[in-house]
């Protein structure tokens, strides 16, 4: 398809101002990419398609290498353009690097032309303009930029190619299944069956994935009328993504006049925002704790480890042939085969957790897996006026692939939802249908595990009318208030801390009820609870965008302060620790640095460096939804009446002093200072500028950084934490909003939006983005491109 590439670069309000009402009529040929400071682009068209165009252009001009790695990961070409012994790391599936080749025969699996062709076929007109546009905007700029003017990840590169719509409708699916089929990637692309003498070694097995949302997680909230200074509606966004990787949040507004203009973040590879506000509505995602996918157990026929029985009736797996172009470690090209396996259910994995014996072998059946809804729900959502308006959105199109939703309009209601995928499994079906210990493994958040071999122990098929597989609107949580709504990744079952206002009688898939909360909620709730009470030392008692930003960079930590003074107390009872034969630890200057540390995650705060690798290895709730510790671990155990104010206290142990020990000797190991101040061993080096950065892991201001112990400090290597961040209300003429993108904009390490916005996260500022044409006039480092996209 051929487009005239003039552009023109507008260097004064006057000029941006005059572009604002050229877009208006359908014939016209031009995108408008205003960008305001932070590189922040404004992107204004006719249609969806130029909209697409300019945000296409103006996301390769800041992230082109890693746009292209994307799609050749997803169309499983890797192993051509980097080698079959290359490896990668996808921070969401952890710190374990990804053989080429592996990624690659499981992106040749999963992501086949005909789930694309699904992806592409449940677009709306709207959804297909975006994309396309999009793919033309993106290789409109690779065409217009050679290659040695490109990034140096990217530049003269072979491998860089134009993308395709193809390449779009992949990285649908692939943020479809991001949460469940996408983190058993090496558990999929390695499932080969038993060789004659039985079962693989369990070494050779990759390790059961992280599917909770302890490493993953979000913030988000949305405060009424009644919790506002002006009266009117305020939304909190703080989901946690990776900052490396494709898991990235871009951040753009968009809009074609009379029909669609929001301003928020959009997973790379693809042009819909998922979070974000417009005139009147501000909204938020978090991952759910709902159960997406079941492990189907199938018991093997003796003697054939791809033949299985349902009902007493033998059935083969599926043997799928793939081939995979590959470069060898000698440059030289060849073509790697390899027989992967599904039933009708889904594909086979093999993990520690879930081998692949003589006897079992687990398929993963994926409520996402051919679910193309989630574009125009996003779409939907971003057209909403009202919370109301928002909340029957969420409802017609059913395509939320892992989210809980928050909302806050400009009249003051608040909506809450969990609307997410969730399998339709009753709990009476899950009772007489999990394998025999399905309850332990459900507990544990492992997965739901049901006997494959009983037909009647499928998933019911009389749920939603989108898809009779998947919970019915009946059965899942939601509520509209006027004071405020708040989750952090924990269930629907208390998202505000009214005593009366707990969401109850949901089956277990949604998630749990009554059940102990993680640190991040119980403090998230307990720091709105004191900004209402004026008790938390900030002016008034109400919540403004000031005291929001204010209240979350004090990174207060409930469980921090509920543990402290038990486990120094316990410390200086104990001081010396013997971890291994004749190798004791003295922990008395440990005890001192724990009593210094005021239970924050400041970056003042001292001791803070050894508090983060303390707690982080404390005995804990395996594969909780939030950071809790075990049962055993508290002297105040969990009551439902008090979910806040519990669990609390240490009950010492052996396991707690060795926590405390082995987070010394780690940090012994590393060189690192755990004595004074956080900033000084957790920081980034930014342009040159040493900069500290606040929040652990674990607490409601969250970085979670890698340790690196050749550089002898702490690193966020794999940091996964804050990403997208914005604190949106309203005045009469559409949204104010502070927002900040943790990581910045660009990936390319030459470009000051690479780190402008990361240093602004780290000093504790927030952008006021303008949204109205003109307070985006007005904007000091506006810079204004004009596209021309149409033939």
């Amino acid at each position: 398809m051929g487009m005239r590439g003039r552009h023109i670069v507008w260097g004064t309000v006057l000029a941006a101002g005059a572009l604002i009402a050229s877009v208006a009529t359908a014939e016209n040929s031009s995108v408008q990419v205003r960008y305001t400071s932070y590189g922040l682009p404004h992107i204004a068209a006719a249609d969806y398609e130029g909209v697409g165009f300019g945000l296409g252009y103006s996301f390769a001009a800041h992230n082109l290498c890693l746009g292209v790695e994307l799609a050749l990961t997803l169309a499983g070409e890797r192993s051509a353009a980097f080698g079959e012994d290359g490896v990668y790391v996808d921070p969401h599936l952890g710190t374990t690097p990804i053989r080429n080749l592996d990624s690659d025969f499981y992106a040749k699996f999963i992501y086949t032309d005909a789930v694309a062709a699904s992806m592409e076929a449940q677009l709306s007109r709207e959804g297909r303009s975006l994309i396309t546009g999009y793919v033309r905007g993106f290789n409109w700029y690779l065409t217009e930029t050679p290659g040695t003017r490109r990034p140096a990840a990217c530049r003269n590169a072979k491998w860089v190619r134009p993308l395709t719509e193809r390449d779009i409708h992949r990285r649908i699916n692939n943020i479809s299944v991001l949460q469940s089929t996408h983190v058993y990637l090496p558990a999929i692309a390695g499932a080969q069956p038993p060789g004659p003498a039985g079962e693989r070694a369990m070494s050779a097995r990759p390790r059961e994935p992280r599917v909770s949302q302890e490493g993953a997680g979000s913030n988000m909230a949305a405060f009424g009328r009644r919790a506002t200074s002006n009266g009117r509606g305020l939304s909190f966004a703080n989901p946690h993504f990776p900052w490396h990787g494709p898991q990235r949040f871009y951040a753009a507004q968009l809009t074609v006049p009379g029909k669609y203009d929001v301003f928020g973040g959009m997973l790379y590879g693809t042009p819909f925002i998922l979070l974000g506000f417009n005139r009147d509505v501000g909204w938020s995602i978090t991952y759910s704790t709902n159960q997406r996918f079941s492990l189907q157990r199938l018991q093997l026929v003796p003697g054939s480890p791809t033949s299985y029985r349902v009902d007493g009736q033998t059935r083969q797996l599926e043997a799928v042939n793939l081939r995979v172009p590959a470069r060898t470690a000698a440059g030289k090209m060849v073509i790697r085969s390899r027989t992967l396996y599904r039933s009708a259910d889904g594909p086979v994995i093999d993990t520690d957790a879930f081998p692949w014996t003589t006897e079992h072998v687990h398929v993963l059946k994926d409520a996402n897996r051919l679910q193309g809804r989630w574009p125009d729900q996003f779409l939907a959502l971003g057209r909403s006026r009202t919370v109301h308006e928002f909340k029957a959105a969420a409802e017609r199109h059913r395509g939320l692939m892992f989210s809980n939703l928050t909302a806050a309009d400009r009249h003051g209601d608040v909506y809450y939802g969990n609307l997410s995928i969730s399998i339709n499994m009753p709990d009476a079906d899950l009772e007489r249908c999990l394998v025999e210990n399905g309850e332990q493994l459900l507990r544990e958040r492992l997965a739901v595990v049901l006997d494959g071999s009983r037909s009647d122990c499928g998933w019911r098929p009389d749920g939603d009318p989108i898809d009779p597989q998947i919970l019915p609107l009946r059965r899942l949580p939601w509520t509209i208030r006027d004071d405020y709504v708040l989750n952090a990744n924990d269930s629907h079952w208390l998202v505000n801390a009214d005593p009366n206002s707990a969401l109850e009688g949901f089956d277990r898939v949604v998630g749990m009820e009554r059940a102990a909360l993680g640190d991040r909620t119980r403090t998230g709730l307990r720091l709105v609870e004191r900004r209402l009470a004026g008790t938390d030392g900030l002016p008034g008692n109400k919540i403004t965008l000031q005291t929001l930003r204010q209240a979350l960079y004090r990174a207060d930590t409930v469980l921090g302060e509920a543990i402290r003074d038990d486990a120094v107390r316990d410390c200086r009872a104990n001081p010396s620790v013997e971890l291994a034969a004749g190798h004791s630890v003295d922990l008395s200057k440990a005890c001192d640095a724990l009593a210094m540390w005021d239970g924050t995650a400041r970056i003042s705060s001292k001791g803070a460096t050894l508090a983060r690798e303390y707690i982080q290895r404390l005995p804990r709730e395996p594969r909780s939804s939030g950071f809790t510790l075990a049962a055993a671990t508290w002297r105040v155990p969990f009551d439902p009446a008090r979910p806040i104010a519990t669990p609390a206290g240490l009950t010492p142990s052996d396991a707690t002093r060795r926590a405390l020990a082995e987070a010394i000797v780690t940090l012994d190991s590393a060189g690192l200072p755990w004595e004074g101040p956080l900033g000084q061993s957790q920081f980034l080096d930014l342009n040159g500028q040493r900069v500290p950065f606040a929040g652990f892991p674990f607490s409601f201001l969250r970085f979670a950084p890698a340790l690196v112990p050749e550089r002898s400090m702490t690193m966020p290597v794999y940091v996964y934490g804050d990403s997208y961040v914005h604190a949106v209300t309203f005045d009469a003429e559409g949204p104010v909003a502070d927002v900040v993108m943790a990581y910045s904009q660009s990936t390319d390490p030459q470009s000051e939006h690479s780190w402008d916005q990361t240093l602004a996260y780290a000093h504790e500022r927030w952008i006021r983005v303008p949204f109205v044409d003109r307070d985006i006039a007005r904007d000091r480092g506006l810079r204004t491109i004009e596209l021309d996209y149409k033939e």
